[in-house]
């Protein structure tokens, strides 16, 4: 492992309800109906319990950080920004995170590496994922000298290969496959590492900030594999992603947009919102709604922004 970093560096409550069910001689359902209210889903399935997923689309400025509590396991995808360091490790501490099972990094942009710093330093890891596509940046280089320090194996993510992240949920890995290249280079953006998140009947698509190139990759290679739930929008919700091919082979019930408030880039850009609001598609953003957080049972789904939970939260049935 550490001669593998070195060449990169080198390369720059389910009781108690029975238990009601019977006294009260009723038939209660563990399902709540499709389109229920928020508290009809608390009622029926508490926060942390055995067989409840959760997702935190992290409030982290303008970069994508993802937290996944499966069971006792934890699972990150991105680390937002250097100067987000702070605020990842605020929320480290505030879903009491003690060691992180797998750190993926979907590519070594620093809106989604610069907080692997913090991760690296704050918590034990056991493994980490990239795509293999070295930077020349100096906080792509301490990533890598971080991870050899704490001798944590780093290994290139390629379609095809699946990861366990604990409680019967998994990571399917859908591209890169070859590495896409522009002008000769590899293309950051576009060898993003793309996972769909499997358990039970729910499915969400992580997306990095795959653009219109690497999409049309998935689409020739992958397409059968592609409809999620939940859509974690790529790119921000840049034009150069979320084509209107793609969104079709996806199918998404709900979509997601970590950006920045008052972001320079002026994402989400209006095509995208289009293209989602004309699909009839929820959209959650981070830069309006804070933190979203999905919760699901692999059958029913709760959706709910932080700063919104009035108007800016869901619940319905998930489907692949």
């Amino acid at each position: 492992m550490t001669n593998r970093i070195g060449r990169r560096l080198g390369l720059l409550c389910l009781g108690a309800l029975l238990l009601c069910s019977i006294l009260l001689g009723c038939n209660l359902q563990a399902k709540i109906p499709s389109g229920g209210a928020p508290g009809e889903w608390l009622k029926g399935n508490a926060a942390g319990s055995a067989t409840e997923l959760q997702i935190h689309c992290l409030d982290i400025g303008q970069g994508d950080a993802i937290l996944i509590q499966a069971g006792d396991k934890w699972t990150i995808i991105d680390t937002g920004d250097v100067d987000q360091r702070e605020n990842l490790a605020k929320y480290l501490r505030k879903y009491g995170i003690k060691e992180v099972e797998h750190l993926l990094i979907t590519h070594a942009h620093s809106d989604h590496i610069g907080g692997a710093y913090t991760v690296l330093r704050q918590v034990p890891v056991r493994t980490a994922w990239d795509n293999g596509v070295p930077h020349t940046t100096a906080t792509y280089r301490t990533f890598l000298r971080l991870l050899a320090e704490k001798n944590v194996p780093l290994t290139t993510a390629r379609s095809g290969m699946r990861i366990d992240i604990g409680n019967g949920a998994y990571l399917q890995v859908l591209a890169p496959q070859e590495i896409i290249k522009k002008k000769g280079l590899p293309d950051h953006n576009n060898n993003s590492v793309i996972v769909r998140l499997v358990y039970g009947d729910f499915t969400m698509l992580f997306t990095g900030d795959a653009e219109k190139e690497e999409e049309r990759d998935m689409l020739r290679r992958v397409q059968g594999q592609l409809r999620s739930t939940v859509l974690k929008v790529g790119h921000h919700g840049s034009k150069t992603s979320s084509t209107e091919e793609f969104l079709h082979a996806v199918r998404p019930q709900y979509a997601v947009i970590s950006c920045g408030r008052g972001n320079a880039y002026g994402v989400p850009h209006e095509p995208v919102m289009e293209r989602l609001m004309k699909r009839n598609i929820p959209i959650y953003r981070t830069d309006r709604d804070g933190t979203v957080t999905i919760r699901t049972d692999g059958t029913k789904i709760h959706i709910e922004g932080e700063y919104h939970a009035g108007n800016g939260s869901g619940s319905g049935s998930s489907g692949r």
